[in-house]
């Protein structure tokens, strides 16, 4: 089984203020040598670059929890909510 896997994050910003903290996992395997492993926006999203791969997402479930942020984050937001998406595709 693969364990090794990117993960993208990035502060979204409303009216240039920090919004969203998000964070991102793609196991290596779908996402070497794909726009996944770089530093910047991916046009359209990542969940249509992961459509144009052939990873169609087949199922899904969100997970909202709350909790006070750490210090790190505190220093980006105020109170924190977190959602965690996870998504799977039939395989190729």
């Amino acid at each position: 089984m693969e364990d090794t896997a990117v993960r993208r994050s990035q502060l979204l910003l409303i009216d240039d203020e920090p919004a969203e903290l998000v964070a991102s996992s793609y196991p290596l395997a779908i996402a070497q040598d794909t726009p996944l492993m770089d530093h910047h926006r991916i046009k359209g999203g990542t969940a249509a670059l992961l459509r144009q791969l052939g990873h169609v997402p087949h199922h899904c479930v969100d997970r909202v929890s709350a909790r006070v942020p750490t210090q790190e984050q505190s220093a980006a937001l105020t109170p924190e909510v977190r959602l965690l998406s996870a998504c799977s595709s039939k395989p190729r």
